[in-house]
């Protein structure tokens, strides 16, 4: 167990640090633990607080810790009384904010970001922290988003199977018209212990604007196991990875479909990471998506523990290791249902991924090459779990693009790798 970051209060009486809550348990929330500087009891805070909490800066007065956390899909500051350990509530802001203090300066900084604003620097004082209106930009890093059209993204709520309320996003096309039905693609977010947030989106496993800016409707949703829910929410899925989850992102599905926005037979799904793993498990769970993709999932979780180095993380989510809980490891493994497979599948991987390796994408391909389902495999050289590359980010998006127009929408062809491979040479000349 490490703690981190350490923090002096102004007085220098204090300094205060973070532990996860508990000593065994993986994944616990982030609690503020505070010592007097010459030594003595360790006194924890935020005890009745279901979020963790990330130290931002000290009261003047050092009777207060503000801290930043997450709470559904925003960023939210709270301060937290060292005395009796009451928690105050200090924004209310639609979107992802932090918020710094320079020691030096005294001065307060904010970075802000939203689904129609990518992430600036601005400086606020105390008091105008919950008014935007007042805060004093100080950095403009991506001016051309002002000329583009944008999907409007909205968060949505809808009961999952157990009569839990999930939460997620949906972003619809540009020159969206409610008369019409639109193909869905569904984003599932890595972890699972993150989440989809109210920022902007602009990366290499979302870009929802280039999605919806091609008449696509785009779902994210916060299925169990996502943080900033509360800690059994987030735990719920260890032992039973995949099944309520899964129900969790199909019954948001349903509920666009009878909203009448979704043409049901028009979805692709699409993950990284732990959202490649939950589309390898659409793959073998449901015929109802046209096209998938899936980058850097695991398909046989007996075959990863020995290959990864998220040996804490195996454990945690599959109860212990394979050889005393084999069975469970195999009934979570999209391999054993593999024969169920139907659905054209485009799978990605960095060569050198140490989380989940290669081999579980070899072990799918194979399969589905062996069962006649339409599928491709794309490897990219010397990337680990994530893809750095900015000429790989655009292979990975261009090619993933075509195989959902290929499939969902019926267009010829896949991909013309001459013609993309010339783009590139000619951006970087």
């Amino acid at each position: 167990m490490s703690e981190w970051p350490l923090s002096f209060s102004p007085d220098s009486k204090w300094f205060a640090f973070l532990i996860p809550d508990g000593e065994k348990e993986f994944f616990n929330l982030m609690k503020i633990y505070i010592i007097p500087s010459e030594g003595g009891k360790v006194k924890k805070l935020l005890n009745n607080f279901d979020y963790g909490g990330e130290i931002s800066f000290w009261s003047d007065d050092s009777m207060y810790i503000y801290f930043n956390t997450q709470v559904g899909v925003n960023y939210h500051l709270f301060r937290v009384s060292i005395d009796n350990d009451k928690i105050e509530q200090i924004t209310n802001l639609g979107g992802v904010t932090h918020f710094t203090k320079d020691k030096d300066s005294g001065k307060f900084f904010i970075s802000y970001s939203n689904p129609e604003n990518p992430s600036d620097f601005y400086y606020s004082e105390l008091e105008n922290f919950n008014d935007r209106d007042k805060w004093i930009r100080l950095t403009d890093v991506n001016p051309q988003v002002k000329g583009f059209l944008l999907g409007k993204q909205g968060t949505i709520r809808w009961k999952s199977t157990d009569g839990t309320t999930i939460e997620g996003f949906l972003i619809k096309p540009v020159n969206y018209r409610g008369d019409r039905k639109y193909p869905l693609i569904v984003q599932i977010h890595q972890g699972p212990d993150y989440a989809d947030l109210q920022s902007f989106s602009a990366s290499y496993f979302s870009y929802v604007h280039i999605l919806a800016a091609n008449d696509y409707v785009v779902f994210r949703p916060n299925y169990r196991g996502s943080t900033g829910y509360g800690e059994k929410f987030k735990k719920e899925i260890a032992g039973d990875f995949f099944r309520q989850a899964f129900d969790d992102i199909m019954s948001g599905v349903d509920y666009l479909i009878e909203r009448g926005i979704v043409h049901p037979d028009s979805m692709g799904i699409m993950g990284w990471s732990a959202g490649g793993s939950w589309s390898n498990w659409a793959l073998v769970s449901t015929d109802r998506f046209k096209a998938i993709s899936t980058g850097a999932g695991a398909v046989n979780w007996i075959s990863f523990y020995g290959q990864t180095n998220l040996i804490p993380w195996s454990e945690f989510y599959f109860k212990g290791t394979p050889y005393n809980n084999w069975e469970h490891y195999v009934e979570e493994s999209p391999i054993k249902y593999i024969k169920n497979a139907k659905t054209p599948t485009l799978i990605h991987f960095g060569e050198d991924d140490s989380k989940i390796p290669p081999s579980q994408g070899e072990e799918l391909y194979t399969a589905l090459k062996k069962l006649s389902v339409p599928t491709e495999f794309i490897v990219y050289p010397n990337m680990g779990h994530w893809i750095f590359d900015m000429r790989y980010q655009m292979v990975k998006m261009h090619a993933e693009f075509n195989w959902f127009e290929k499939w969902i929408r019926g267009k010829e062809g896949w991909i013309d790798w001459r013609k993309m491979i010339e783009t590139l040479q000619e951006r970087e000349n």
